[in-house]
């Protein structure tokens, strides 16, 4: 049963705060404000949430807090509210106000706290965050993944889940941007694995000799300028999961000796004579088609078939464009925390405009135009900087392509946006015509400032007949 906590009387070292430490506050009682702001003040970045749903809500959109904090949320018994948060966010710590469940009183993810009081708050937080166990320091750091909006991207998020706790290898495609990385990090931070060492090897940016001595690792001696033994990166992975990026990019040479990891978990330094044993869960990514390079003689059909024993294919992001408003506030969340601006709550035009570009660049590309906003805070003239010519973009007046997934009809909203997009293009063109392509004049006439103007005609992709 419940019975009230008594106060922390163990020392624990401050939080650090040089990085804001995330914070969601579940707490519907408002005589808790003044505890938020206190929090607040001390330095942490604070999330309020009036309920268990509102705060499920801020998590699935992509907020990652490093710990949260939870009252009365006004909804099931402190310990299913405890389960449906850990459901929502893996090896999320928790600080509970005021009450003590002996369900899970060894927990060593959870604290209590003295409602009200702001010092066993923070020391309850900090026992946390400064816990010994690799999994909680890991929640602590800043992570990147990607808001599972769109069906393929739930498909995959299920299909990370069913093997992260296996040990075969995984191989992720997919077009350069999409999130293969973020990926390979979920396998890693969902399985058994996540309190040893992710190691990430970008194959396509090392020659061949060198990427062997990176993978496998060296002896002194074994080439000019060895002057000492060196460990491989596979030793580093060493139970935990190592991360071959762009896998397609590997010489016939170090293919045959990934391969023999692969299937013994041994090899040899270079130089050396002495076997290396190592346990090291391998997922590998490709942005090339394998099946082509094998049918070339690029890459062995032996190496592929032991690396495609699980596959994820991850979609471009045109193929997720549902994703794409979630994306653009988790990225500006983000920045807008890093560097200390704020560019204020994305207007709809704007994350319309985002919805219907092609995004050649995938996330990373979405991603840096974001913070290219929060750094000049400039929502308009970031979003002008897209190609006017959207490849694929539909026009405004095109209904069947209004319509979103299952027959989704839009908000009239939105297409009044779009409506007014038309409309304000075709009275550029007018006014540009007029004044025989005199920009400034045709502001003027517009009377709206030549800036703005030239937004608008990159944005409408008017360009002179």
């Amino acid at each position: 049963g419940w019975s009230r906590w008594q106060s922390v009387t163990k020392e624990v070292p401050t939080v650090k705060r040089s990085v804001a430490k995330r914070v969601l506050f579940i707490d519907r009682h408002p005589a808790h404000r003044r505890l938020r702001a206190a929090l607040t003040g001390s330095g942490y970045a604070v999330v309020s949430a009036a309920g268990l749903q509102e705060g499920l809500k801020i998590l699935r959109e992509g907020f990652r807090p490093h710990v949260a904090v939870v009252g009365d949320c006004g909804a099931g018994t402190p310990l299913e509210v405890v389960r449906a948060l850990r459901g929502a966010r893996r090896q999320l710590p928790i600080v509970l106000l005021a009450l003590r469940t002996e369900e899970l009183a060894e927990e060593p993810w959870l604290a209590w706290a003295e409602r009200e009081q702001t010092a066993t708050v923070e020391r309850a937080i900090a026992r946390l965050l400064e816990a010994p166990a690799p999994a909680l320091r890991a929640v602590a750091e800043e992570a990147s993944e990607p808001i599972f909006a769109a069906a393929p991207m739930r498909a995959i998020r299920e299909l990370v889940q069913q093997v992260a706790d296996t040990d075969v290898p995984v191989l992720i495609t997919g077009e350069s941007g999409v999130g293969k990385e973020v990926i390979a990090r979920l396998l890693h931070t969902d399985s058994a694995r996540r309190g040893a060492a992710f190691v990430k090897v970008n194959c396509a940016a090392l020659p061949e000799q060198l990427l062997e001595s990176e993978l496998f690792g060296t002896m002194r001696g074994a080439f000019t300028g060895a002057d000492e033994d060196r460990p491989g990166k596979f030793e580093l992975a060493h139970g935990g999961t190592i991360f071959l990026d762009e896998i397609g990019e590997i010489s016939s040479g170090t293919q045959a000796k990934l391969l023999q990891v692969l299937q013994d978990g041994c090899y040899y330094r270079l130089g050396g004579n002495r076997e290396v044993r190592v346990d090291a869960r391998v997922v590998a990514s490709t942005n090339r088609r394998l099946e082509d390079a094998m049918a070339e003689g690029t890459f062995r059909t032996d190496l592929f078939y032991r690396l495609n024993v699980v596959r994820v294919e991850v979609p471009p992001l045109r193929e997720r464009r549902d994703e794409i408003p979630l994306l653009a506030r988790l990225f500006q969340r983000r920045y807008e925390r890093q560097y200390g601006r704020n560019i204020g709550e994305l207007p709809g035009w704007a994350l319309e405009a985002l919805r219907r570009y092609d995004w050649p660049g995938n996330v990373r590309e979405l991603e840096n135009l974001v913070r290219r906003m929060v750094v000049l805070q400039d929502v308009e003239g970031s979003v002008a900087t897209l190609e006017p010519h959207r490849r694929g973009a539909a026009s405004p007046f095109d209904v069947d392509s209004l319509i979103g997934p299952e027959g989704r009809i839009p908000p009239l909203k939105e297409v009044s946006r779009l409506a007014a997009l038309e409309v304000e293009g075709e009275l550029i063109r007018r006014a540009l015509e007029q004044t025989n392509w005199n920009r400034r004049k045709a502001a003027e006439l517009l009377d709206i400032s030549y800036k703005a103007l030239l937004y608008k005609i990159r944005d409408c992709g008017i360009t002179a007949a």
